[in-house]
């Protein structure tokens, strides 16, 4: 991802000041809040954040709507956050910066540069109406899976920085299905589900204290997301286990085996559910009943590693 800098320009303004500018005044220069704007979009950027992102980016366009970094900056934060009809309008706004007259000595360039842009139009339109036909909500839930996967995949290889702004773009997205209304149940389960995978992330990594709140929170999106009176015994089953896996990681075992109970007896064919429920009870020194769960979390499924 492109990160926006300090033009030359800005630069050159920042050196030039001079003490008889009253800093109180020069800090609300539209050119230093301008700066301060950017700074502020790149921190939400880099902690995952894009949301913010943009709207620091916003402020900053429209403090110094000259500054083609901002634009570069904000089209990347909206890719990122799976605004991508609304990316390519920021495209087209720094296409314009290097808009060609036309005329018979530069006709070659005039026409590339109108090529360009009917491209990007193209582009624009064929993705809004891709958008359109699937849904914003299938979207949104296939950018925040996409997230999840490279999440993993940045653990896996050790860019753990990576794999948190990752981690916390997919549970942004989920928040951004959230507002949307449609079958919140399953989408607060979702975002539960990968506020567990960070706090599993953040204790492997010593943030303790971290790990604790992505469980905790994790905790709240089930009691929500029970609050949708779910009819699908999956879906109920689904909802059990992560609220267990939960509170199992906050060392909550006894409760945790009590959600555990009913996402098995729910989905009885799961492995998982069996597996995760002998972890807490060899937690809690349970060792023949954990010994019974993990036998037949193997038997449903062989590949299953204690």
């Amino acid at each position: 991802m492109r990160l926006c800098c300090p033009s030359n320009r800005l630069k050159k303004f920042l050196q030039d000041r001079t003490e008889s500018v009253p800093f109180e005044e020069w800090k609300e220069l539209p050119d230093v809040r301008y700066l301060s704007e950017i700074d502020a979009a790149e921190k939400f950027c880099n902690e995952g954040d894009y949301k913010e992102a943009i709207a620091h980016y916003d402020i900053a366009i429209d403090l110094v709507p000259d500054m083609q970094n901002a634009y570069t900056g904000r089209a990347d934060a909206k890719l990122e956050f799976g605004l991508l009809t609304e990316a390519m309008t920021d495209l087209i706004s720094l296409l314009r910066f290097h808009s060609v007259p036309f005329s018979f000595s530069n006709i070659r360039e005039s026409i590339s540069w109108r090529w360009k842009m009917l491209k990007l139009y193209g582009l624009r339109f064929s993705l809004h109406l891709f958008v359109s036909i699937v849904g914003r909500r299938f979207w949104l839930t296939a950018n925040a899976n996409s997230n999840l996967r490279k999440a993993k995949s940045a653990t896996d290889q050790g860019k753990y920085k990576e794999a948190r702004r990752y981690y916390k773009n997919a549970i942004n997205l989920y928040s951004e299905t959230i507002d949307l209304k449609e079958k919140t149940g399953i989408t607060y389960n979702s975002r539960g589900w990968v506020r567990y995978l960070l706090g599993q992330f953040e204790n492997k990594l010593g943030n303790i204290e971290e790990a604790e709140y992505c469980y905790q929170f994790a905790i709240d999106d089930i009691d929500t997301a029970f609050k949708s009176n779910p009819k699908l015994s999956r879906v109920r089953a689904a909802f059990y286990h992560t609220r267990g896996a939960a509170k199992a990681a906050l060392g909550d075992h006894h409760e945790a085996i009590e959600d555990f109970n009913e996402s098995s007896r729910l989905r009885p064919k799961k492995a998982l559910y069996y597996h995760d429920r002998g972890l807490s009870k060899e937690a809690l020194g349970q060792h023949e009943e954990a010994k019974a769960d993990f036998a037949k979390a193997k038997e449903l499924d062989p590949k299953l590693e204690k």
